[in-house]
Protein backbone atom coordinates (compact mmCIF):
# COMPACT_ATOMS: atom_id res chain seq x y z
CA UNK A 1 0.00 0.00 0.00
CA UNK A 2 1.64 3.57 -1.12
CA UNK A 3 -0.08 6.56 1.02
CA UNK A 4 0.36 10.07 0.74
CA UNK A 5 0.17 11.79 3.55
CA UNK A 6 -0.51 15.95 2.96
CA UNK A 7 -2.26 18.55 3.87
CA UNK A 8 -5.09 20.96 1.57
CA UNK A 9 -3.31 24.16 3.33
CA UNK A 10 0.30 23.27 2.28
CA UNK A 11 0.94 23.92 -1.74
CA UNK A 12 3.46 21.60 -1.88
CA UNK A 13 1.31 18.42 -1.51
CA UNK A 14 -0.60 19.29 -4.75
CA UNK A 15 2.22 18.53 -7.28
CA UNK A 16 3.07 15.55 -5.33
CA UNK A 17 -0.14 14.44 -6.35
CA UNK A 18 -0.41 15.44 -9.50
CA UNK A 19 2.93 13.53 -10.62
CA UNK A 20 2.05 10.05 -9.07
CA UNK A 21 -1.82 10.13 -10.75
CA UNK A 22 0.03 11.32 -13.95
CA UNK A 23 2.30 8.23 -14.01
CA UNK A 24 -0.64 6.09 -12.93
CA UNK A 25 0.47 4.95 -9.55
CA UNK A 26 -2.34 3.85 -6.94
CA UNK A 27 -2.00 5.63 -3.56
CA UNK A 28 -4.11 6.35 -0.88
CA UNK A 29 -4.27 9.98 -0.25
CA UNK A 30 -4.74 10.93 3.45
CA UNK A 31 -5.52 14.37 4.17
CA UNK A 32 -4.60 15.27 7.61
CA UNK A 33 -6.85 17.71 8.57
CA UNK A 34 -9.92 16.14 6.85
CA UNK A 35 -10.56 14.02 10.56
CA UNK A 36 -8.62 13.56 13.84
CA UNK A 37 -7.98 9.77 12.79
CA UNK A 38 -6.67 10.91 10.24
CA UNK A 39 -4.36 13.61 11.85
CA UNK A 40 -3.19 10.97 14.66
CA UNK A 41 -2.60 8.69 11.58
CA UNK A 42 0.14 11.38 10.77
CA UNK A 43 1.59 11.77 13.92
CA UNK A 44 1.56 8.35 15.01
CA UNK A 45 4.45 8.15 11.85
CA UNK A 46 5.40 11.43 12.71
CA UNK A 47 6.51 11.37 16.69
CA UNK A 48 7.91 7.51 15.98
CA UNK A 49 9.75 7.30 12.74
CA UNK A 50 13.32 8.33 12.76
CA UNK A 51 13.03 9.43 9.24
CA UNK A 52 11.06 12.72 11.18
CA UNK A 53 13.67 13.84 13.15
CA UNK A 54 15.68 16.85 11.30
CA UNK A 55 12.12 17.95 10.54
CA UNK A 56 10.80 18.35 14.08
CA UNK A 57 14.28 19.44 14.91
CA UNK A 58 13.42 22.40 12.19
CA UNK A 59 9.46 23.33 13.17
CA UNK A 60 8.47 21.86 9.81
CA UNK A 61 5.54 19.71 9.33
CA UNK A 62 7.14 17.21 7.06
CA UNK A 63 3.97 17.25 4.18
CA UNK A 64 3.63 15.81 1.86
CA UNK A 65 5.30 12.64 3.05
CA UNK A 66 4.61 9.20 0.53
CA UNK A 67 4.63 5.86 2.81
CA UNK A 68 6.15 3.58 0.26
CA UNK A 69 7.40 -0.38 1.53
CA UNK A 70 7.51 0.94 4.84
CA UNK A 71 10.27 3.74 4.45
CA UNK A 72 9.13 7.15 4.04
CA UNK A 73 10.03 9.97 0.95
CA UNK A 74 9.89 13.40 2.12
CA UNK A 75 8.71 16.00 -0.88
CA UNK A 76 12.20 16.52 -2.23
CA UNK A 77 12.66 12.86 -2.50
CA UNK A 78 9.61 12.39 -4.60
CA UNK A 79 10.20 12.88 -7.95
CA UNK A 80 10.52 11.19 -11.82
CA UNK A 81 12.72 8.43 -10.53
CA UNK A 82 11.06 7.44 -7.70
CA UNK A 83 8.49 7.09 -9.91
CA UNK A 84 9.82 4.81 -12.09
CA UNK A 85 10.87 2.49 -9.09
CA UNK A 86 7.56 2.40 -7.68
CA UNK A 87 6.42 1.19 -11.53
CA UNK A 88 9.32 -1.62 -11.47
CA UNK A 89 8.16 -2.80 -8.53
CA UNK A 90 5.12 -3.74 -9.41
Amino acid sequence: MIKLYGNIHWGGCEPVKELLLQSGIQFEYVEMTESIKNLKEYLKLRDFRDEFTSIKDNNKLGVPVLLYKDQLYFQDEIDEKLVEKMKADK
